[in-house]
């Protein structure tokens, strides 16, 4: 992409600057039993215009839940994303957000071509103050840069959850 900029939700909108937004996921497609929402809301991180809030419940019926939110970064939006294509990052050296929440820890997960197969990812813990996020790329293990399907935010820790995102970007 030519931008760095992924998101900054300014426009009150979950879309990005390319690809196929910001999506809310969460487990039921694998037998699980979690919920989760996200929406705009006002007041961003720096005095910034809006913020993409993600909350939810992450249940107990299957070993390894993971929910939360996921950038497509290409491809066409159909509901089994089979239309996904991947985007080459190799030139970027960062992931940056500034990100706030419930004091829970989070993850960043970056998936290659295969979905089903562990991503890199990445923790972090969502205080109640606006904090930026840097997410050193060539320290991940097990990442294809060339070759990335998602970026996804979330957590897998049992119980209710809610955190905030803002100025998304990689450079």
């Amino acid at each position: 992409p030519a931008t760095p900029l992924i998101a900054d939700f300014d426009s009150g909108s979950d879309q990005a600057s390319y690809g196929m937004g910001w999506h809310a996921f969460d487990d039921k497609s694998r037998g699980g039993n979690s919920t989760t929402s996200q929406r705009v809301v006002a007041e961003g991180a720096d005095h910034s215009k809006g913020a993409l809030e993600v909350s939810g419940d992450v249940g107990t019926a299957i070993q390894y839940p993971f929910v939360g939110t996921a950038f497509l970064p290409n491809g066409k939006p159909t509901p089994d994303f089979s239309q996904q294509g991947l985007m080459n990052y190799s030139s970027r050296h960062t992931l940056r957000f500034f990100a706030r929440g419930d004091g829970h820890d989070y993850t960043v997960a970056i998936s290659g071509p295969e979905l089903g197969a562990i991503p890199a990812m990445y923790g972090f813990n969502a205080g109640a103050d606006w904090q930026e996020i840097i997410v050193p790329l060539a320290e991940l293990g097990n990442l294809d840069l060339e070759r990335v399907k998602a970026i996804s935010i979330g957590t897998m820790a049992p119980g209710p959850f809610r955190f905030q995102i803002d100025d998304v970007r990689i450079d």
